[in-house]
């Protein structure tokens, strides 16, 4: 990426980031690329915290997710229905400052199969049916989730990016499948 960029470099490698981090502290390097999320949480621990930056432009795009142990079909769905429980929450507007009001009586067809109230696709996870509900009051939605841990109001305050939903705009390209 430096080189397409017209950028001039010589790479230091380092084994892991328990080297790398504070080669980077005592002046060893100029510079550390990384995921911004691991950019963000280990500029904290740097002895001048406030003397680094972490570029808002991003070079390039590697998406973190979760992980589970492999052949095991129901765990697979469970997780990832669980990740686009959050996303889809977002998506429709639905927050933990909202969830439970609208679980009483949204007229949003979409809402109501999401939080469980109509349909039966928890159970067809094996979950109970209001499985999402229960997330989005216990965590939020995905963007509470990322502004209580990565966001403006932490000391990482990091930008959203395309970390976002798609439908609310400024280039947000998370999507979930819609719940039924």
């Amino acid at each position: 990426m430096f080189t397409a960029r017209g950028l001039d470099f010589t790479p230091q490698l380092y084994p892991d980031a328990s080297l790398l981090y504070p080669a980077y502290d005592e002046g060893e390097c100029d510079a550390v690329t990384s995921d911004s999320s691991q950019l963000a949480s280990k500029r904290e621990t740097l002895s001048s915290p406030d003397d680094h930056v972490v570029i808002v432009d991003r070079i390039s795009r590697e998406p973190l997710g979760p992980v589970f142990i492999e052949n095991d079909q129901q765990w697979l769905d469970v997780v990832t229905w669980a990740v686009f429980a959050t996303i889809y929450a977002e998506e429709l507007e639905v927050d933990q400052s909202n969830v439970a009001q609208l679980a009483q009586g949204d007229d949003d067809p979409r809402v109501q199969r999401l939080l469980g109230v109509e349909g039966e696709f928890g159970a067809e996870l094996g979950l109970e049916n209001d499985f999402a509900l229960q997330i989005i009051i216990q965590v939020g939605n995905y963007g509470d989730i990322y502004n209580r841990n990565l966001g403006p109001d932490t000391p990482f305050e990091l930008e959203r990016g395309p970390n976002k939903a798609w439908n609310l705009g400024a280039g947000g390209v998370l999507a979930s499948p819609p719940f039924r």
